[in-house]
């Protein structure tokens, strides 16, 4: 996956990650009970440290979209509750 940098994104690092791995869900390129990408794919992917992807990830479990299993990764929740979710910078 391409690289992107966030450094000229307005607002928090981790929020910007999150929204943008919320819309991938929505448009189904995660689908449901899909392993989300790794913390260091995304750290690489997104150029940030591994707690700006901590962050992301815990965002996205209070949003309820995805859920963490230990030792086995992030998944998509089957039943995510996608309609009617902001992004994070909508609701700050």
């Amino acid at each position: 996956m391409t690289r992107r940098y966030l450094e000229a994104v307005e607002g928090p690092k981790y929020a910007t990650i999150a929204d943008e791995l919320a819309e991938e869900i929505r448009a189904g390129v995660l689908a449901p009970g899909e392993l989300v990408p790794s913390e260091t794919a995304l750290m690489e992917r997104y150029g940030v440290a591994s707690g700006t992807v901590r962050r992301a990830m815990a965002e996205l479990r209070t949003r309820g979209v995805i859920e963490t299993r230990h030792g086995a990764g992030s998944f998509v929740r089957r039943a995510a509750l996608l309609e009617g979710s902001l992004p994070l910078h909508q609701l700050c």
